[in-house]
């Protein structure tokens, strides 16, 4: 959907918090060490309560710019303009879900087992929260996840896959066969008197995990500011097919390769043309805009000869 950062997940609980804490500060000081995403989850508020809260919040990581997910209540999400909602196994169903909040919305979804995750990413699910993994205070009904199930649930899904229940300091590292794309975290963030050393701690951590061996990458969008080029070759590719995609389609396009998005768009609108050709006017669409546009080094990148 959106380029969503899900390394670091604080999902708030205000029963949880650290004597010289309160909700706010929680969360500005989770976000200082380094929390990349937040989740306002608040399970005994009275719907005014949650909205008070909710907007309080959303001025905190508006600030910051860090997305803001509202847990189960839609109706607090679209009153304060939230990012997204997260739902749970028996909450609202996805596909109503998505035609309330929108296309251009964060929707993720809890699971436990492979089936789930599957549902919830052909339902159109941003990305899915795993677990429990653990043992926790905050989901005593949770059943638990193994470490292979979570494994085969990033292997077998495309959207960003975020393990939760239980996750600390000592269980971040057992995460490490699934190479997932984030971690939710609530009790070694909310119980923390500094919030700030905490989160950074936990984030290091996990990202330990995923140390660079080597590097391999293309200058298109690496080196190069090329991202203008290609959404004119997206924009005359629907001039030229007379078809148009919607604002979601288009968020979910830039993470398709040429053969998904061919397969995807004949499909869709109907077009009598095969994978080839379709393939063969991208890179004519795209050989055009390369050659008649001025393209600059991104910024950091510096010549060396």
């Amino acid at each position: 959907m959106k380029n969503i950062d899900y390394t670091m997940y604080y999902v708030t609980d205000e029963d949880l918090l650290s004597s010289n804490h309160t909700l706010e500060t929680s969360v500005q000081d989770a976000i200082l060490g380094g929390c990349t995403m937040i989740q306002l989850r608040e399970k005994h508020s009275s719907t005014l309560d949650f909205y008070n809260k909710a907007v309080k919040i959303k001025a905190i990581c508006d600030k910051y710019n860090i997305p803001l997910i509202i847990n189960d209540r839609i109706d607090v999400a679209l009153a304060i303009n939230a990012d997204g909602v997260h739902l749970g196994q028996d909450d609202m169903p996805l596909d109503i879900a998505r035609k309330i909040m929108g296309d251009g919305k964060i929707i993720g979804i809890s699971t436990s087992t492979l089936d789930e995750a599957l549902i919830a990413q052909q339902g159109g699910a941003d990305y899915v929260g795993v677990g429990a993994m653990y043992s926790t205070n905050t989901k005593t009904d949770a059943n638990l996840t193994t470490i292979n199930e979570l494994t085969k649930i990033k292997n077998n899904l495309k959207i960003p896959v975020v393990a939760i229940g239980g996750i600390n300091l000592d269980t971040i590292p057992t995460l490490k066969p699934a190479q997932i794309d984030g971690v939710a975290i609530v009790s070694a963030i909310s119980m923390q008197e500094d919030t700030v050393s905490a989160t950074r701690k936990l984030k290091n951590t996990f990202l330990k995990q995923y140390q660079t061996k080597g590097v391999i990458f293309d200058i298109d969008g690496t080196l190069l500011e090329t991202m203008n080029i290609w959404d004119n070759v997206l924009l005359n590719l629907m001039n030229t097919l007379n078809i148009s995609y919607t604002e979601y389609e288009i968020q979910k396009i830039w993470n398709m390769g040429f053969a998904e998005l061919a397969q995807f768009s004949i499909k869709k609108f109907k077009l009598d043309m095969s994978v080839k050709e379709f393939w063969q006017l991208i890179k004519k669409l795209s050989v055009e805009e390369y050659k008649n546009s001025k393209i600059h080094l991104k910024k950091g990148a510096k010549k060396t000869a």
